[in-house]
Order: structure tokens, then sequence, then C-alpha cells
């Protein structure tokens, strides 16, 4: 067993696993991450076999490990290709990833019938090492060979391409996989029976950590935040073992040894986590260039601002917390000056990095150059963005205060137009703006125009809502004041016409009388008086009952009750009565009203249907929702034209004089609304009418 190599190969096999599984579980749903798992995984199953291959006491476990790590290796070029193309976000070729699919598996198949290694024997220190199985391995070693160099030769294209940072990110990736690549062929020579030690294993050991430091500093793949956790968590446990494992093997009696394990157990259930936020957060600003928490400017800036409403201190918070966290060569505020809730002018400020003090002043008027380009960008921008064209003048302000042509900046626009603007320089890294950046400004943008909006918006907006709503009232008060005058002139009219006609209809029997009238005059005469009186009286007691609004004396009412009543009183005769009553809670009510509420339902659908029949249907039910005890009436009708159905409810309109007063619907609005009731209509021409009641349950 050789110490090195096995160890080596353990520590490969388990880093490998840690972040296949970290990916797997937090970040699996972009084909980069599901590449960078795959090609992790092929790594894992590699060296895990290698590890124990080489730990193995018999020849037959040990060939099996061998043929488990072989199974692993044939899959390694090709999930790195993967793994390649999808850093490059290069599509795909569909064609030759099935064709080299199909030769891994054809190689996995041939590696455990024994074709690619055979058999196993002694070899320099090793109790075990592969002996190679003809063709097939050859064929194999041919198919590494050459589709590693594929994928450099794609890496190396790439790094031509492309510029900035995707061209640093590529170049990372190239050389990290050389450092791990290469050393893997110093495995095959003691292969082919070449006295040559694989000196590159322990190098292929740390791998897999160069390139997870890759992905935290050139963000090589969509999970830098996953394997920060992970490699904080793995630097955790390497000093956690020792301190736990060494206290046992010291030369001490079993109560000094189970003491020291105890207290340094204790130590590290406290040490844990503060360690583990140390190396995710302090401990990576050191030591990687440029490292920031990408949560932490948001964060601190929302709770700086929670409770900050002068502009000038929150655009100074905001440039001092980026500048903190993000490390700026140059920054600059550019603040909105009001006069009477308007923008006036601006004031531009140059900040000194780090202490935030004020370097140079500008007052800009709205006319200036500046200000004028200025305030017509709505969106983050660079200075020399193509699509902007940025003017002379403007590009001479800037490099005045030594800004460069790549400097950024943040516009925080509200309702009255450019309220601020934060602009940044280059980083002190020197690293570019990338797209997380941009993400993280497009956050705060939100945030603080919304707050911006707050507070210099809202009282103006405010006191204009105040008096438009205040002229709508009046105008509605007016016309409310115009519709009632106008329903009370209509209203007198009919009344007049009403208490007119049966007047007007005694005094021409009385002038029609003779002077000496027989008794059968005189008794026809009576019957014709005693009619209209009634129907004056009719209209005066129903006038006064609109009129007015005395308390009355409710009682718990169950409304089913009522209809059956009603409908007993006024049979169906000439159509078909539906009644479909549910088990509703009771109301309150007026059962006596209630009842010639639909005594005039039943009275007008009867007449609405009087020609051609139809069927008039009364339904109940209960709104859990509304808490609204429900009646619809609905009759197959002639129906009421849409021009009348806002006037049925005005007291002696009516569409067919034959037919009565129209005071029925205006007595059963009042009767509704008395009880806190609703009443609504629907009605189609030649279709019918549907009325609804509702009525709040008695609780």
């Amino acid at each position: 067993m050789d110490i090195l190599y096995s160890s080596s190969m353990l520590f490969t096999a388990i880093f490998s696993l840690v972040f296949s599984l970290g990916i797997y579980f937090k970040g699996k749903n972009k084909v980069i991450n599901n590449t960078a798992i795959f090609f992790f995984f092929t790594i894992f199953i590699w060296a895990l076999g290698r590890a124990f291959m080489d730990i193995c006491s018999t020849k037959q476990l040990a060939l099996f490990f061998l043929k488990f790590s072989y199974s692993g290796s044939v899959w390694m070029p090709l999930a790195f290709l993967l793994f390649c193309w999808a850093i490059l976000e290069k599509k795909f070729n569909k064609p030759l990833v099935f064709i080299l699919s199909l030769i891994s598996f054809v190689l996995f198949i041939l590696n455990f019938y024994g074709y690619i290694v055979i058999d196993l024997q002694p070899k320099l220190n090793f109790q075990f090492y592969d002996v190679p199985g003809g063709y097939a391995f050859e064929f194999f070693s041919n198919y590494y060979s050459l589709i590693l160099a594929y994928a450099f030769i794609e890496l190396i294209i790439g790094i031509i391409k492309n510029q900035g940072q995707k061209k640093i990110q590529i170049i990372y990736l190239l050389i990290a996989s050389l450092i791990g690549f290469v050393p893997s062929f110093t495995t095959f020579p003691l292969v082919k029976d070449i006295p040559l030690y694989p000196f590159g294993v322990p190098i292929i050991a740390f791998y897999t950590f160069i390139l997870a430091f890759g992905i935290i500093k050139y963000e090589l793949a969509d999970i830098t935040l996953i394997i920060n956790r992970i490699l904080a968590y793995f630097f955790v446990l390497i000093f956690i073992i020792p301190t736990v494992l060494v206290p046992l093997y010291l030369p001490i009696n079993f109560s000094l040894k189970t003491i020291i394990v105890c207290f340094v157990t204790i130590f590290w259930a406290f040490a844990t986590i503060p360690c583990h936020k140390f190396l995710i957060t302090k401990a990576k600003r050191k030591f990687i260039k440029g490292y920031y928490d990408p949560d932490a400017p948001f964060n601190i800036i929302s709770k700086k601002l929670a409770k900050e409403n002068d502009r000038t201190k929150i655009f100074n918070i905001m440039a001092q917390v980026l500048d903190k966290q993000m490390q700026f060569e140059k920054i600059a505020v550019l603040l909105a000056v009001r006069t009477k809730d308007k923008i006036s002018k601006y004031v531009f400020i140059e900040k000194e990095p780090e202490t935030n003090n004020t370097l140079n002043e500008e007052t800009l008027e709205q006319n200036h150059s500046v200000i004028q380009f200025l305030t017509k960008q709505i969106k983050p921008f660079f200075l020399n963005q193509k699509d902007l064209k940025t003017e002379n003048k403007v590009a001479k302000f800037f490099t005045h205060y030594d800004f460069p042509k790549n400097t950024f900046c943040l516009p925080f626009v509200s309702v009255d137009g450019l309220e601020g603007m934060i602009i940044l320089g280059e980083r002190s890294c020197g690293i570019i703006l990338k797209q997380k950046e941009l993400d993280i400004f497009d956050t705060i943008i939100s945030h603080v125009s919304a707050l911006l909006y707050k507070y210099t918006s809202v009282e103006k907006v405010r006191k204009e809502f105040e008096s438009s709503q205040k002229q709508l009232f009046e105008e509605k008060e007016q016309r409310i004041r115009a519709e009632k005058i106008a329903s009370l002139v209509r209203t007198t009219q009919e009344c007049q016409h009403e208490i007119r006609t049966p007047v007007a209809a005694i005094k021409l029997w009385l002038n029609g009388l003779s002077e000496h009238p027989s008794t059968n005059e005189i008794e026809e005469f009576r019957k014709v008086a005693i009619k209209h009186i009634n129907r004056l009286l009719y209209v005066v007691d129903a006038s006064l009952s609109l009129a007015t609004n005395k308390k009355k004396q409710l009682e718990k009412v169950n409304i089913n009750e009522v209809i059956e009543e009603a409908t007993t009183l006024i049979p169906p005769y000439g159509y078909h009565l539906a009644k479909k009553l549910e088990e509703v809670p009771l109301i309150l009510g007026v059962k006596a009203e209630l009842v010639s509420v639909f005594l005039n339902f039943l009275n007008n659908a009867k007449k609405a249907m009087q020609k051609n029949g139809g069927t008039l249907t009364i339904k109940s039910f209960f709104d859990e929702n509304s808490k609204y005890v429900i009646i619809k009436v609905t009759d197959t009708g002639v129906g009421i034209a849409p021009e009348n159905l806002e006037r049925i409810w005005e007291p002696y309109f009516t569409t067919d004089k034959t037919y009565g007063h129209g005071l029925g619907l205006s007595i059963i609005h009042q009767i509704v609304q008395s009880y806190k009731g609703i009443v609504q209509v629907e009605s189609v021409l030649k279709k019918g009418t549907t009325f609804t009641l509702k009525f709040p349950a008695e609780r």
C-alpha cells in the first residue's frame, strides 16, 4: 500500500463528492451546473476506486475496485468536454455527444467484462497495479487522450474569441485543467511496465480544489454561493477532525483524554458557525481580490434607509455602502435640488473613497448639457455605452473629474424626474462590473426609487388627490341634487296625474247625472265613486308610506315561510311556479311587510307573463362568504327596457299604466333598505326579469 497515493485519491474522491452533492441539491436547474455535477462525479468514482484498490488486502476485491475506478474514467472525457462547452456557452453538438456517449457506454461494458484491464500485479511499491487488456485498453487510452485534447483546443479557441472577464474565466479553466489532467497521464507508464512512479497523483488531488477556487473567484459556474459554503464547511471540518482525534492518541490516561475531547467538542459546538462565517466573508475578502458578499450591499442599504427621509442622506448612505463593500477608485453623487415641490437644479458632489468626504462640488442648472443628457437616462448605463452616443461636453465633464470612460451611472427616478444619481468609477481590484453587480444595482434602484417616490411625491400627490376628490365629490353632490330635483318634479307630476285621473272621472260622472237620477244611476255612480276614491286613498297612503321613516319593531323571520305564504295568497294562474328553497338562516324584518314585498313581485310577474304564459322561479340560498340570505325571483315575461331599469324604483313610474300606479317597486326598495338589505334587478327584453334580494343573516 502506498499511503501518499491512496490518501491523495481519497481526498480527491471526498472533495469531488461533496461538490457534486452540493451542486445537485442547491443548483441543478442550469446546464452549466448539471455538467459540473457530471464531471465532478466521474472524478469521484475514478478516485474512490483507485483509493480502495490500493488499500485492499485481496486481489479479487482490488480488481473489483479497479473496474469501479475505470467506470468513472470512461465517462470523464465526455463529462469534461460538456463542462467546457457549458463554460464557453457553446451549443452542444448533439450528433457528437451521441457518438461519444455510445463509445463511453461500450467502454463501460467492456470494462466490467475485463477487456480494459485483465489483471493486477505488484509494481514498484504498489501491492496491486493495472495489467492492461490489449486492444481495448489501447482504444480507451487513445480515446481519453483525443477527447481531452479536443476539449483543450475548444478552450484555446474560446480564449481567442472572447474578451474581458469571460476570457479570464476560460484561461483559468484551461490552466486548472492542465494542472489536473496532465499529471493524470503519469499513471499510464506504470501500466505499460515502465518503472515510473505516478508522481502526478498528489497534484490531481488538488485539481477539484483549484477548480472550486476558480468558481469562487472567476465565477466559472452559477454555483458560487454553494461552493463558498461547501468550502467553508470543508475547512472547518479539517480543523475539527484533528483537534478531536489527536487527544485520543496522546500518551495520557483515559480520563484525561475524555476531559480533553469533551472540552474540544464543547469549543467547536460554539465555534463552528463563527468560523464558517469568517471563512465565507472575511477570509475570502483577504485572500480573494475583489471579493464581497453579494447580499451585503442591498441588506445594509435597506436597513440604513428604513427610517431615513432626507434625500441628501439617502444618497450619501448609498455611496458610502457601495464604496465600502465593492471598493471603487472614484465615486460621486448627483442630487436634485427642489424649489416649491419642483426640481430646479442639480448638485454634483465628488466623494473621497473610504472616508466619503466631499472632494468637489458643482451646481448644474436644468439647461446644462450634462443635466439634459443625464435626465434622459432612466436605466443604469456605462458612459461609453455604444447605444447612448455620449456628447463630447458630457464626456469632458467627467474627464475633468478624472472619471474613466467606463464609468457606471445609477439613476434614481421619481414621478417628477431624475431625483439623483450614483456615479461609480472602476473597482479598486480592477475587475470589471459583471451581471452579478448589475443585478444588485437593479435591486437597489427599485428599492430606493420606491422610497424616493414616497418622500418626494406622496405629499404632492395626496394634495392633488384630495383636491380632485373634493371637486369630484362636489360635482357628484350637485349631480345627485339635480337628479333628486328632477325625480321630485317627475314624482310630483305623476302624483298630480294619479290624483287628477280619479277626480276627473268622478266629476265626469257627476256632470253626466240627470237632475233627478234614478236609483240605478245612483248605485252605478256609487260603485264608480268608491272605486276612484279607493284609488285616491291608495295613492295618498302609498305616498305617505314613502315619505315617512318610522322605526320598526324587527323580529326574526324565516324567509322561506314568507315565500310560501305569499305564493299561497296568489296561486299561479296562466304560468308555472317553480320554488327552489334551500335551508337558510333567519333574518330580521317585519313578516307582514315581507309578505307584501313578494306579493308585489308575484303580481308584477303575473302581469308580465299573462299574454304568453311562462315560468316564475323563486330561489333562496345562503352565501357563506358575504353572510347574506339571497332570494332570486325570475320570470320569463316581457322584460324591462334598458333605459327604464334605473327609473323603476322611482315612485309612480311604471312601464304599463294599465297595470297599476308604479308605487310597488318603490315601496319594495324602501322596505328592503330598512332591513339593511339590497335589491337588484337584471332584465332582457322579451326574455324576462330577475329581481335579487339580499338580507343580512341574523347572528
